[in-house]
């Protein structure tokens, strides 16, 4: 798979893409939603555009990102779409922090992206620059590991799968609640909105 995509690269000579279901430059893939969001027209998902932990304002990401165990992670992502459950969705590294919008209120089905998902994320430049992420749609991401919803159970316990931006590699790392456990960065995402995305996606191309 990796080694088609680097084949594509030399080929085409432009960006491509890890999602074989597109392959083409950012401002044909990604749509800014202006609220905090971006969604991406090649599968219908709705990203977080800045890291949990991070906050939203007039198109910028600041403070700073936050890492978290794996369970965590999951927690926080699955809390995003009830507030009432979770306090104050702001305080929680909302998708809209510092908006009116009140995203996490909006109906979105947020979780933890699942492995395929977040490693739709993955862009392989020509000249491999690094990191592995567009940072016009994502900006002020930490280009390191990124936990993904998806896990492995092994006679050690569960391991969380790990989206490494700046390596553009993916493993699997230690998802304990121990202190020697791992802590990673997190961006959360709408599963909700994939089919009226897609849809809407389709039309535009028409």
């Amino acid at each position: 798979m990796l080694a088609a995509c680097v084949v594509g690269l030399l080929l085409l000579g432009s960006t491509v893409w890890l999602d074989a279901s597109f392959a083409g430059p950012a401002n044909e893939r990604f749509l800014d939603s202006g609220d905090g969001t971006v969604i991406d027209r090649s599968t219908g998902l709705r990203w977080q555009k800045c890291s949990y932990g991070q906050r939203y304002r007039g198109g910028l990401c600041s403070g700073e990102a936050l890492r978290v165990r794996w369970h965590d992670a999951v927690r926080l992502c699955r809390a995003l779409a009830k507030p009432e459950q979770g306090g104050d969705a702001a305080d929680a590294g909302s998708p809209g922090a510092g908006s009116p919008t009140g995203l996490a209120a909006d109906g979105g089905d947020w979780q933890l992206p699942v492995q395929k998902d977040l490693e739709s994320l993955l862009v392989y430049r020509p000249d491999g620059a690094r990191p592995f992420i567009d940072l016009d749609y994502f900006p002020s991401s930490y280009p390191l590991r990124y936990w993904s919803g998806s896990s492995q159970i092994d006679a050690r316990g569960t391991s969380g799968v790990v989206v490494n931006f700046l390596e553009g590699t993916v493993y699997a790392e230690r998802a304990g609640i121990g202190e020697s456990d791992g802590k990673n960065y997190v961006r959360c995402v709408d599963v909700g909105r994939r089919a009226a995305a897609s849809i809407s996606a389709f039309i535009e191309r028409r």
